[in-house]
């Protein structure tokens, strides 16, 4: 939320979709679309394929969350 009020975009349409509905409901949708497919995932941590998907998933969101922090930081 402070890389969006800070000018920044979400790129999902349908968190921007979420996010038109404002802050609470975007707040919401993000958690239950990462909470839900995570709990999903260790779950089924037996199987490889599931753990490759969280390995994936951990990959993608310390990129996700290295591009905001790289943004917050003064120019």
């Amino acid at each position: 939320m402070i890389c969006i009020q800070r000018g920044g975009s979400e790129l999902n349409p349908f968190m921007q979709l979420a996010l038109s509905y404002g802050p609470e409901t975007f707040l919401t949708a993000k958690m239950i679309l990462t909470v839900i497919p995570a709990i999903v995932l260790v779950s089924l941590s037996r199987f490889r394929a599931a753990n490759y998907g969280l390995y994936a998933v951990n990959l993608i969101y310390i990129g996700i969350l290295f591009v905001h922090l790289t943004n917050l930081l003064p120019a």
